[in-house]
């Protein structure tokens, strides 16, 4: 048998160097994520990425530190040098002292140069920076560009905008910060990687970079956990209690861009109709409280279940229990820029979709073929969509088998990572393919 050091690997006969990445995510991965590699968009991406290469998971520890994440409830902090230095903690001081008399709030300029010191040793000996952008952080852009890394950026949302749409806008001197920030980090990138031709416009248009620096690769699902359980059926529609009713499914977070809302409205609409109709909502999130209140004033509570999260590897029996699935989104003043996960788990399980008319969903989804498309916030175009899967059975198998053809050729996870590589490979060649083994 063929013996090869730790740090290499063989493909098809070819033995090459493990590449070192270092992976930094703006928050600590929940305990397990690494190893499932199955619920979040993180963990398929490290759990893809390890087959080949040493990956690490990179994060703050606290308000000034960084370190690595073992994925077991730890973080191994980074050592700080000179930002532990008496002259650093006077600077600090005098600064933010200075910040509060003129009420000039907290710029995360120490907090970067923090950071800074902790990660620069540590970084010295990745081959490769990934990073998914996180609100007032440079840091990571700034080790990776004063040791000339390889940088790879994730720019999944606009966390300024997003704050916004929430309630929270960032405003001021913060939000020139946080803007500035967010252009260290995409100037720096070699390549920036978002999940729509929405948000590739938004970056082109937004902050005005180069259409040949971004790279779309729309999220994915894995094909293998995700598809029709039909010995599972009996079992979950008796632990909800729906028997043999049509029953509608959302799964996903409570956030303020899901129109659950309309979903519930359009649900009393058919329920009128179809009284045996059940609908179960899955998830949990800040809307969570006004849904429950609009299904007790509108007298659903007998037809609605709301369950909170379930375990993750309950999601794929639900789903394929189902009748019919909903991803109900709102519309926005910007271009919806999401590239939801569930759109592409709701394909795979088997099970008829229907969503809103909006962003990258609108090119995924083709009406009639592989799913139903209405307009966002159409409470009567929605209630007639559910009405029409659930008396048209046909329709609903016509429907889950091209979606789950479509995933099956375009949206696995294996896909994605296989694309993920190909953009690596380009950016080490840009590199001059040099990897500094240390």
């Amino acid at each position: 048998m063929d013996s090869y050091p730790e740090d290499f690997y063989r493909i098809d006969g070819v033995i090459s160097p493990i590449m070192k990445i270092a992976y930094s995510l703006p928050n600590r991965m929940p305990a397990g994520a690494r190893s499932r590699g199955n619920f979040t968009h993180q963990g398929y991406i490290i759990k893809g990425l390890e087959k080949q290469n040493k990956v690490d998971i990179i994060v703050q520890c606290d308000t000034w530190d960084m370190g690595i994440d073992d994925n077991n409830g730890q973080v191994v902090a980074f050592d700080r040098t000179w930002s532990k230095s008496l002259w650093f903690k006077i600077a600090t001081n005098l600064t933010w002292r200075i910040q509060k008399l003129f009420r000039i709030p907290n710029l995360n300029c120490f907090t970067t140069l923090a950071r800074f010191d902790a990660l620069r040793k540590p970084l010295s000996s990745y081959d490769l920076v990934i990073e998914r952008l996180g609100k007032y952080r440079a840091s990571v852009a700034l080790t990776a560009k004063s040791l000339k890394k390889p940088y790879i950026l994730f720019f999944i949302a606009d966390p300024i905008f997003e704050e916004e749409f929430r309630g929270h806008p960032v405003k001021g001197l913060l939000k020139w910060q946080a803007r500035n920030m967010i252009l260290f980090c995409l100037r720096t990138a070699d390549k920036v990687v978002c999940v729509s031709s929405a948000l590739q416009r938004q970056l082109e248009n937004n902050y005005g970079i180069p259409a040949d620096k971004i790279t779309v690769l729309p999220n994915c699902v894995d094909i293998h956990k995700f598809r029709s359980y039909p010995e599972k059926r009996a079992a979950i529609r008796q632990k909800y209690n729906i028997g043999d009713n049509p029953l509608i499914v959302f799964v996903g977070t409570f956030y303020e861009w899901q129109d659950i809302a309309t979903l519930v409205e359009a649900f009393g609409a058919l329920h009128d109709k179809i009284p045996q109709a059940r609908l179960v909502l899955v998830g949990d999130g800040v809307t969570k409280t006004k849904i429950e209140d609009l299904v007790l004033r509108l007298g659903l509570d007998k037809a609605v279940s709301l369950t909170g999260s379930i375990p993750f590897d309950e999601v794929p029996y639900l789903l394929s229990a189902a009748d019919v699935t909903v991803a109900p989104y709102k519309k926005m003043k910007m271009e919806f820029w999401e590239s939801p996960m569930k759109l592409f788990e709701y394909m795979a399980s088997g099970t008829p979709l229907i969503t809103s008319s909006i962003g990258q969903i609108s090119e995924i989804i083709k009406n009639d073929e592989n799913g139903l498309l209405v307009e966002p916030g159409d409470v009567c175009a929605l209630s007639l969509a559910m009405e029409k899967l659930i008396n048209n059975p046909t329709l609903r198998s016509s429907l889950s088998q091209n979606a789950r053809l479509d995933v099956e050729r375009s949206f696995s996870w294996e896909q994605y990572v296989g694309r993920l590589e190909n953009l690596v490979n380009e950016v080490l060649a840009s590199h001059d393919g040099k990897i500094d083994h240390k």
